[in-house]
């Protein structure tokens, strides 16, 4: 497994707990793989104080751990990616056709070598549009 670099490092203790989305809600767009294939997944989230850098970045990192949903891995199973290729490989295996259970597979992994954070991007032109989409590179 290549290492997970979505989160960009720190240049002093006071960027983490800089509040940088002072609303209470913060919605994410998250692409689930290389190609945008399977669309962005919507997130959102909540904080009395506003949000800070360190807040942003854990939502995105924990985001990306998480295992797919069963109905992520049903869209991604249908998908021409050679991830998709080997989530394929997964289900027909043996074992998983014996037993009939979901396999377990984290979004990080499908996301490819698309794996840095660039930015988060508002999608509304007004200013308190609290929807961003995520963009990373390879």
């Amino acid at each position: 497994m290549q290492p997970f670099s979505l989160i960009p490092p720190f240049r002093c203790f006071s960027e983490r707990s800089e509040v940088i989305f002072k609303n209470h809600f913060f919605t994410i767009l998250f692409p689930l793989d290389r190609f945008g294939e399977l669309g962005p997944s919507s997130r959102t989230f909540f904080s009395n104080g506003g949000f800070t850098r360190e807040q942003v970045l854990d939502h995105i990192y924990n985001f990306y751990q998480e295992n797919m949903s069963t109905d992520e891995i049903n869209v991604a199973l249908h998908t021409d990616s050679r991830h998709a290729d080997r989530l394929r490989s997964l289900y027909a295996s043996a074992e998983c056709a014996e037993r009939g259970f979901v396999v377990a597979f984290k979004r990080i992994d499908f996301l490819g070598s698309r794996r840095s954070f660039e930015a988060l991007k508002r999608l509304s032109r007004e200013n308190n549009s609290n929807v961003y989409e995520l963009v990373i590179r390879a």
